[in-house]
This record gives C-alpha cells, sequence and structure tokens, in this order.
C-alpha cells in the first residue's frame, strides 16, 4: 500500500460519498454507505464495506463504473475502485483469498421456524387460489428470477401463510444454500424497534439486507401507520430487488388498497405479480377438510363432512380448529373411531349460532 494521508483521502471519500448519493439507486448507495477508504496501491483505491454480500454487490461493473467517475473527479483521475470486506481492527490490508482454497456454500443459520403441516403437498387447490399457488410454486423453483416481488392477497383464514410456508419448505428443499427469512410483519416491526433502542441498525441491515436470498413476510398490511419502520423497509426493499433475491409478501387486501402505506412502497408491491386468493368454494372445502381430518387422523364419515363443509365458509385456519376441538372431545370420551354427526354437533356447540335450535 502506498502511504497516503488518511484524513485527506477520508474526506474526499465523504465527498464522494455525498455525490453518488445523486448517481446510485437507494440499493447500491445503501450498500456503500458504511463504507470507508482503506489505502490505494497503483491504480486502485480499496474500501471497505460491512460484509461479502456489499463487496460482490459493488463490485458489479455496472455499479463500479460511476462510482469510478466520481472517484476520479474528487480524488485521483487513475483510480479504480476495489471493494473489499472490512476487516478487523489493525488489520488495514484488503484480504487476499487463496486460489487453491475451496469455497464453501453457505448454510442456512438459524433453522425456519415453518409451520410442518404448510407444504404443497398439503395445500388443496381450487378456483378460488389457483394462480396463487401456481405462482407460489414458481417463485420456490426459481428464486429471484421472475415474479418478483410475489404480493399473496385475500381475506383471513383462506390459506396464505400456508403458501408462504409452503414456499419456504420447497426453497429449502430445491435450494438448501439459500438463506431464507420467514418472518410476520409484527416481528420485523418489532425487531426495528429494538434495533433503534439499542443503536444496532448495522446489524439489522446486514441480517435483512446482505444476509438473505429470499424474504418471506407474511401481513405485510402490519406496516400501515409505522412512517420509519416504512422508510427503512423501502431501502431493504431496493436492496434484495435490485440484487435479485426473490421477496414475497402476504396481505388482507390489494397493495393498491393498503391507503396508509408509503405511495412509493405501493408502487414497488406491483413490481412483481399479485396474486389473490378468496374463499373457497364448496368442493375445495370438502377436499380440504378431508384433507385436514386425514392429517390429524381423524376418521369423519362422509355427513360430517358435508355438515362441516355448509356450516363454515368462512376460511381454512376456522375449519383447523373445528376438527382440533372435534378430535379433543371425541378422544375425551373415547369415540374417536366412531365419531357421528352428534358427536360433532355436540362438541362445536357455541361455534355456530343457530345449532342449538337443531334438533
Amino acid at each position: 500500500m502506498q502511504k497516503v494521508d488518511r484524513q485527506e483521502i477520508t474526506q474526499k471519500w465523504n465527498l464522494c460519498l455525498e455525490e453518488l448519493k445523486e448517481v446510485l439507486d437507494p440499493a447500491a448507495h445503501s450498500s456503500i454507505s458504511d463504507s470507508r477508504p482503506i489505502g490505494i496501491e497503483g491504480d486502485q483505491i480499496y474500501i471497505s464495506v460491512p460484509g461479502q454480500f456489499s463487496v460482490e454487490f459493488l463490485n458489479r461493473t455496472h455499479f463500479l463504473k460511476p462510482i469510478q467517475q466520481v472517484i476520479q473527479k474528487n480524488i485521483r483521475d487513475d483510480l479504480k475502485p476495489k471493494f473489499v470486506k472490512k476487516q478487523l481492527k489493525g488489520n488495514t490490508s484488503p484480504k487476499r483469498e487463496s486460489p487453491n482454497k475451496p469455497k464453501c456454500k453457505p448454510k442456512q443459520k438459524n433453522p425456519l421456524r415453518l409451520n410442518p403441516e404448510y407444504t404443497f403437498k398439503t395445500y388443496i387447490t381450487g378456483p378460488s387460489n389457483r394462480l396463487a399457488a401456481a405462482a407460489a410454486s414458481k417463485v420456490a423453483e426459481s428464486p429471484g428470477e421472475r415474479l418478483n416481488p410475489l404480493y399473496i392477497y385475500g381475506p383471513s383464514g383462506v390459506g396464505k401463510t400456508h403458501l408462504l410456508h409452503a414456499i419456504g419448505h420447497k426453497l429449502l428443499e430445491l435450494h438448501p444454500a439459500k438463506r431464507v427469512i420467514c418472518i410476520t410483519t409484527e416481528q420485523f416491526v418489532n425487531e426495528f424497534i429494538h434495533t433503534i433502542q439499542t443503536d444496532s441498525i448495522s446489524k439489522f441491515r446486514h441480517k435483512y439486507r446482505e444476509s438473505v436470498d429470499v424474504l418471506l413476510m407474511d401481513d405485510i398490511q402490519s406496516l400501515a401507520g409505522k412512517e420509519r419502520t416504512q422508510e427503512e423497509f423501502f431501502h431493504t426493499f431496493n436492496f434484495l430487488h435490485s440484487a435479485q433475491k426473490q421477496i414475497v409478501f402476504t396481505s388482507d387486501q390489494p397493495y393498491n388498497h393498503l391507503h396508509t402505506l408509503n405511495k412509493r412502497l405501493q408502487t414497488r408491491f406491483g413490481w412483481g405479480m399479485a396474486a389473490d386468493i378468496e374463499h373457497p368454494d364448496y368442493e375445495t372445502r370438502v377436499a380440504i377438510i378431508k384433507n385436514k381430518a386425514a392429517m390429524r387422523s381423524i376418521s369423519l364419515p362422509d355427513e360430517v363432512v358435508e355438515y362441516l363443509t355448509e356450516k363454515f365458509q368462512n376460511g381454512i385456519r376456522e375449519l383447523e380448529g373445528v376438527l382440533s376441538r372435534i378430535k379433543l372431545y371425541a378422544s375425551i370420551y373415547s369415540q374417536e373411531d366412531s365419531i357421528t354427526l352428534d358427536i360433532v354437533k355436540e362438541a362445536i356447540k357455541g361455534l355456530i349460532p343457530d345449532l342449538n335450535t337443531e334438533k
């Protein structure tokens, strides 16, 4: 490394950063905002950034060219930028990897908290959800290549979370090296608030920008009214989308109906594909009840299946609760092998307003 005036070069680099705000897109500038120059060697200026992903992201040709132009304008007219991962204190030389050293695939840290029942194999499709299911399957097969972001919306209890978790399961099966985060929007908001309180924003951004290949977020409508979190997520979205990282959202309404959400976010939610899920029709509800019952080792006669299909039309989640209640009631009275319509009516008494009037 050539000897340079560290204070002078830092000041000039700060000028570059200010100018680059007008040149780079938000995602690229976000990844360069925590950078610092560490030295000059020949015609290269080495700049440290936190995280290997930022190194790979910024060393791409279409990002290097505008950065190089700004550097040559403000620092030296022959310099070319080289981004390297930030080193521990006391080590200011760029890390040089051995050419013979094999690269290890990244391992999935922190196992996903996916519901084991929520897979594509257990997802019953029908006219109400076929498009959403097909889009989810495509995303799991080829994350980041198309349908990005995927925005799945519909009323509560129709199977949006099931599809989100199914994507997660399939990703781990087909792309085990992919780093996947599956989280509710409420968890994201709470984590961001904790980040502000503990002054650990760099760690938060590293997790949700540099250390993830696929982001699955449930109930994105929960961002409404949270302006500061929206601003942070706006830049996170830009970073991931620019890097072709897959993003999947679920919501209880179309993105253009989220009127208390930042307009810039609404627009970005529509960049990929929006697929709606409606309440399932009669035939689909029959198939769902039979499938859910079989998963819980509950044997139901056809008349019970038909009865439940007629009485419960508000969503899959409600049916799951009803089946669990029936199984518990039957086990208490040792009638698991002979569940009749009368037993079912007794088990779900109180869940249906007109049930007490039935004979």
